[in-house]
């Protein structure tokens, strides 16, 4: 960064957190705005999805403008012993 500042460039940089099904699904829409899900298989299996903003009952908040949220869902993995 120091590098391309001095040839330059400008920076503007915006911390933030998010979840990394949240995040894959920003990186698919970034590339393609039709993306609709994002999902991470590991120890568990978790998922994010694009929901109408009016479909979601626990929101109290303004509508986006957009109209759309995302949604964040999780499952663990159940082990079975006999």
């Amino acid at each position: 960064m120091i590098l391309m500042s001095l040839q330059g460039f400008s920076f503007s940089f915006f911390p933030l957190q998010v979840n990394d099904t949240v995040g894959t699904l920003a990186q698919g829409r970034y590339f393609n705005t039709n993306t609709m899900i994002g999902v991470i298989l590991g120890t568990g299996t978790n998922a994010c999805y694009v929901e109408q903003a009016d479909a979601v009952p626990k929101w109290k908040g303004p509508i986006p403008a957009s109209g759309q949220m995302v949604k964040r869902t999780s499952c663990f993995p159940i082990f079975l012993q006999k």
